[in-house]
């Protein structure tokens, strides 16, 4: 086997690892072989077109006609992606404009592959929730509130952008140290016991010790031009059998 073909082997092992997890909530849930394949060519489809991947290209690079490229686009504007359009094209331009002022025009440009009335939307909606405001000049710019921001909603859109933004997390961590060879990327895991009445205890460590220090480290990374932005992703459950 020569070297590409193995990396590529191993490429596919990890992939085959990062999938295990939703076939088993799809197994939980009772979804249909059809319906995962079809998420699965939703999800795949919905990455490349973030990347500004034309029709042409897509069809190319995944091997598939036209024809399966539409019924993907059919599904990309149904209200199933409402979740996404909510709230995580607000988080992508808050992140955006933490470290500089951008007009709407500039915002537009960063995010080609975005339609500039979702947008105008969710800016709308970071100015009524008071996490962008407004610097009227020659044009107007919008900048962010704070540096440090959790979004607590149980809505389901929330929740689902809070998913999304964990998972987005985890991938690039894999990316990083599997095939970036970044040695910044990391992930540790623990398994303990911990009696019942102990569990809170775990998600107040969280609020008294690390969330007050990573504002901290924000913040004091605010005027420093090498300063790299990171998840951080912290994660407990009682463990299941596979």
């Amino acid at each position: 086997m020569s070297e590409d073909e193995r990396a590529r082997e191993f490429g596919k092992r990890v992939a085959y690892s990062m999938l295990r997890p939703a076939a088993a909530l799809a197994d939980h849930l009772g979804l249909s072989m059809s319906d995962f394949v079809h998420l699965s060519q939703v999800a795949m489809y919905k990455h490349k077109r973030s990347r500004g991947m034309t029709l042409a290209q897509m069809a190319q690079e995944l091997e598939v006609s036209s024809r399966t490229l539409d019924r993907l686009i059919k599904a990309m504007r149904q209200n199933f992606f409402a979740p996404e359009t909510e709230h995580e094209l607000p988080r992508q331009l808050e992140f955006l404009l933490w470290s500089q002022g951008l007009s709407e025009a500039r915002l537009c440009q960063l995010l080609p592959e975005q339609e500039p009335g979702e947008i105008r939307a969710a800016l709308d909606t970071l100015l009524s929730q008071g996490r962008v405001q407004e610097e009227v000049g020659r044009t107007t710019t919008y900048v962010a509130t704070a540096r440090a921001n959790r979004i607590m909603d149980d809505g389901m859109a929330a929740r689902i952008d809070g998913l999304n933004n964990m998972l987005s997390t985890i991938k690039s961590a894999v990316i990083g140290r599997f095939f970036g060879g970044d040695e910044r990327a990391g992930a540790r895991t623990v398994s303990l016991r911990v009696r019942p009445q102990d569990l809170g205890e775990i998600e107040a460590l969280y609020e008294r010790a690390v969330w007050s220090r990573l504002v901290e480290l924000d913040a004091m990374a605010s005027e420093c031009e090498e300063a790299v932005e990171v998840g951080l992703t912290f994660v407990w459950a009682p463990l299941r059998e596979p």
